[in-house]
């Protein structure tokens, strides 16, 4: 997803022949869409491999992942209402409608877009089958001589072209009417015809930091929680710079990262003369850093996802109070209205362009006025029961006053 880029490295000599290296930390950049001379597709991202990426930070952080599932159930609903035509109608062999848009709304939420296969019948005047086509499965065709894209190419396998040689696969027509053709919807963004992205882009910096800050404390406990280390060899700088540059590398590769914290470094000296010195970094507040950042980074996803109450997506933040049932609902209507509808509408609309050809229209319904579940706690610790019941679509009851024990007991014997 985002683009390495080669560390700077700082060296300091001083008169006593003594070398001081400093090495940065790995920084990234925003992945671009790269038009290549050697393939007839637009690579995506610096290895073309920034969808799968995309994927991948899905599961990277809890944040994050707790709220794209609740995106994705909220975007696909509860079930698909024929409005018109054939309620009997299946996209293909292996699975409902309901179930198509499950996956399309997935790939809307992780990914930015969604693409549909068409296949239309022998007459050509109906929709055959549609399937669902991953998006990290496919790559924008280049633009020809006018500018326009005509399609996209197909690869099982990306990172291995010549096994899994692309298809092209010509865009979605109801004019031409292709045998097969491609359907893709996707979010719109200035910038460039070939762009697709999500609309959290801006904060996979941060969901890759949630996912670190994981790493470094699993490995710091498992390395028994050792500090930093500083090393200094007094032996003198390598003669041969090339062998000085190869244990640089070497010592990088084995100790730079979260994943190597805590690790274990093993000298052989050649005399105790020579030996090398060790010095820990200690760090008193390390603790109050990391909480700073980790709250730091919850934000920032939660921001990114326009997620203005985490309890909607079943996060508790430590420290604060659910703010009231009120205010619960109207946060819920704030995120539906602002996040969910425009993506729903992105996928019904999507749907209905193509069934449009068999006389079909759909449209998608939640079971209840809440358009996504919350935990049953969640619901308890918020909302009062005239507000649950209202919530779920019954009537408020009313609230009698309740009668004193000896009135329950006196009517009772009137009536005997």
């Amino acid at each position: 997803m985002e683009k390495k880029v080669k560390e700077k490295e700082t060296k300091l000599e001083l008169k006593d022949g003594t070398q001081i290296r400093f090495v940065n930390l790995s920084r990234t950049e925003v992945p671009v869409y790269v038009e290549s001379s050697r393939s007839d597709w637009i690579v995506a991202g610096e290895e073309n491999e920034m969808f799968e990426n995309l994927i991948k930070y899905s599961i990277y952080s809890s944040t994050h992942q707790s709220i794209l599932k609740t995106k994705i159930d909220a975007v696909s609903g509860d079930r698909i209402i024929f409005e018109e035509g054939d309620e009997n109608f299946e996209p293909n062999q292996s699975e409902t409608l309901d179930e198509l848009a499950d996956k399309l709304a997935a790939d809307l939420e992780i990914v930015g877009a969604y693409a549909i296969e068409v296949i239309l019948s022998v007459s050509k005047d109906r929709v055959a089958e549609m399937n669902h086509i991953p998006i990290q499965n496919l790559r924008y065709a280049k633009a020809n001589s006018n500018g326009d894209i005509k399609g996209m190419y197909y690869s099982r396998d990306w990172t291995n072209t010549r096994k899994n040689k692309p298809v092209p696969i010509p865009f979605y027509n109801k004019d031409e009417k292709q045998t097969r053709s491609l359907f893709l919807k996707k979010k719109y963004w200035p910038g460039s015809d070939y762009l697709i992205m999500p609309s959290y882009y801006s904060s996979l910096k941060y969901i890759k930091i949630d996912n670190e800050i994981s790493q470094f404390h699993l490995s710091s406990l498992q390395g028994g929680m050792n500090p930093g280390l500083i090393l200094s060899l007094n032996n003198g700088q390598y003669q041969d710079p090339e062998k000085a540059e190869k244990m640089v590398k070497s010592l990088e590769k084995k100790y730079k990262g979260s994943s190597n914290a805590g690790q274990m470094m093993i000298l052989f000296n050649q005399s105790k003369e020579q030996a090398a010195d060790i010095k820990q970094l200690e760090q008193s507040n390390l603790h109050e850093m990391f909480n700073i950042l980790v709250n730091s980074v919850s934000q920032q996803i939660l921001t990114a996802h326009q997620l203005t109450n985490p309890q909607l997506a079943g996060i508790k933040t430590p420290g604060e109070l659910g703010g009231g049932g009120q205010q619960l609902l109207q946060s819920y209507e704030l995120f539906y209205n602002n996040v969910i509808l425009p993506d729903q509408k992105l996928l019904q609309n999507g749907l209905n362009k193509i069934l449009k050809i068999n006389g079909i229209e759909i449209s998608i319904k939640n079971t209840s006025s809440m358009k996504f579940s919350f935990s049953e706690k969640l619901l308890q610790d918020n909302l009062n029961n005239l507000e649950i019941r209202e919530m779920i679509g019954y009537d408020a009851m009313e609230l009698t006053e309740e009668k004193p024990e000896e009135e329950k007991i006196e009517e009772t014997k009137k009536e005997e």
